[in-house]
């Protein structure tokens, strides 16, 4: 084997380590990005949630003034004039 046929050889070798290092690198950024959508989407999922119970509860209480307070009925006054 010549010395130039060696060193095609060696940059052949080379180049093909570096394309398996980005491949990984690419694979965690990938995975990395996909468990960052992940976590985002489930605090906004809880976020919705505690919203929700927060408006279930507030019906919930408004309801409940509602209910608490007494009906003050005043006569109404049919007379014509």
């Amino acid at each position: 084997m010549t010395r130039l046929q060696s060193l095609i050889l060696s940059i052949e070798q080379v180049t093909q380590l570096l394309d398996a290092a980005l491949e990984q690198q690419r694979a965690a950024l990938t995975l990395q990005f996909s468990q960052k959508i992940t976590v985002a989407y489930q605090k906004v999922s809880l976020a919705e949630k505690r919203i929700q119970v927060k408006n279930t509860r507030s019906h919930s209480e408004a309801t409940n003034k509602q209910a608490s307070t007494p009906l003050v009925r005043h006569p109404i006054d049919f007379r014509l004039e």
